[in-house]
C-alpha cells in the first residue's frame, strides 16, 4: 500500500460508520459533529454525497494538511417520520479516490406539553403584597420540548403589569417537569386582575391558561364620625377624642385635610397607623366669635379613603 493511500485510510477510519440521532422533535433543528485529522503533508480534497434531509456543512472542501477538519451534519424534519440514510464520503484526487458510506436514521415525533391545571387563582391579596403560585408544564414523550410564553393581549390595549412569570422560554427534557413560578404584584385597590397567557410548543401544540386574582384595599374605619363639642364660651377650649382603626395585616399612612384650622386643631395631621391597631387623635375647639360652626374634615389614608364629620 503506497503512501497517499495509507493516508487516506487512516483519514476515513476517523469517519463513524453510524449516525444515529435517534428521537427528534418535529420542526426542531438537530445537529451531530465530528472531526477527523490530516496529520499528512497534503492538503486532501473531500467531497460528499448525501440527501436533502441529512445536510452537511459543505458538499466539497480540502482538508488543509496538519489539521483537523469538522463535519457537521444537520436534519430539520417537518413531519413525524422514521428517517434512514446513507452519505458517502470521498477523499482523493480523481484517480486515487477512497471512499466510506457512513449510515444515518432518525425518528421524529411531535412535541407535546401539558399542565395540571388551567387557572392559576391567587385569591384575595393585600394591596401592597406579592404572592407566589407555581404551574408544572409536563412534557410526556421521548422528544425535548422548546417553549415560550406570550400574554395574550386584548385589543392592543396598554396594560399595567401585575403578574410576573419566572421564565418566558425554555426547554424540557424528555419525560420531565418544568416548573414555572407566577408572581401577583397587588398595585390596585379593590380590583380585581385577570390575565391570559399562551405556551407555544415549538413544533407542537399551543396551551392557555389565566391568573386570576383579587386586590383587597386596607381596611381603616374611625370610632366617631360626628363630634360635637355643644356649646363652648369664648376664649374657652373643648377637647374630643377619636380613633383610627387599622383592621389590615399591613401598617397604612393618614393625613387631615380641613379648612378652618384656628378654630379646630388636630394635635396630629398625618402619620401611621400600625397592622391591626389604632391611633388616637385629639381634636381641640377653640371659638373666636359667637356663631355655629361646621366643618368637614377629610381623613386620607393610603389605598383607601374615608371622612370625619
Amino acid at each position: 500500500m503506497d503512501e497517499i493511500e495509507t493516508i487516506y485510510t487512516k483519514i476515513l477510519e476517523g469517519i463513524p460508520q453510524e449516525i444515529d440521532f435517534g428521537y427528534i422533535p418535529v420542526k426542531n433543528e438537530a445537529t451531530k459533529i465530528f472531526q477527523i485529522d490530516n496529520n499528512s503533508k497534503y492538503s486532501i480534497p473531500i467531497f460528499i454525497e448525501s440527501n436533502d434531509i441529512f445536510k452537511f456543512n459543505f458538499q466539497k472542501e480540502v482538508i488543509p494538511k496538519f489539521q483537523k477538519f469538522e463535519f457537521k451534519l444537520s436534519i430539520f424534519p417537518q413531519n413525524a417520520i422514521v428517517s434512514i440514510g446513507n452519505a458517502r464520503i470521498i477523499i482523493g484526487e480523481e484517480k486515487e479516490r477512497k471512499a466510506k458510506i457512513i449510515k444515518m436514521c432518525f425518528i421524529s415525533k411531535y412535541p407535546y406539553l401539558k399542565i395540571q391545571k388551567n387557572v392559576l387563582d391567587f385569591g384575595n391579596v393585600l394591596i401592597g403584597k406579592t404572592i407566589e403560585n407555581e404551574l408544572v408544564l409536563l412534557n410526556p414523550e421521548k422528544v425535548p420540548a422548546s417553549f415560550m410564553i406570550r400574554k395574550k393581549k386584548l385589543n392592543n390595549a396598554k396594560s399595567v403589569e401585575e403578574f410576573f412569570l419566572s421564565d418566558l422560554s425554555g426547554v424540557i427534557p424528555p419525560n420531565s417537569q418544568f416548573l414555572l413560578k407566577v408572581k401577583f404584584n397587588s398595585i390596585f385597590a379593590n380590583n380585581f386582575s385577570y390575565e391570559t397567557f399562551d405556551i407555544l410548543t415549538k413544533g407542537g401544540n399551543t396551551i392557555r391558561f389565566s391568573c386570576i386574582a383579587n386586590s383587597l384595599g386596607i381596611r381603616t374605619n374611625v370610632n366617631e364620625k360626628f363630634v360635637n363639642f355643644q356649646s363652648v364660651e369664648l376664649n374657652m377650649t373643648k377637647t374630643r377624642m377619636i380613633r383610627i382603626y387599622n383592621e389590615s395585616s399591613e401598617p397604612t399612612f393618614f393625613q387631615f385635610f380641613y379648612n378652618n384650622e384656628g378654630v379646630f386643631q388636630l394635635d396630629e395631621l398625618q402619620g401611621i397607623i400600625p397592622a391591626n391597631s389604632n391611633v388616637r387623635i385629639r381634636i381641640t375647639f377653640r371659638p373666636i366669635e359667637t356663631v355655629m360652626y361646621y366643618e368637614r374634615i377629610f381623613c386620607i389614608t393610603k389605598n383607601h379613603f374615608l371622612f370625619v364629620y
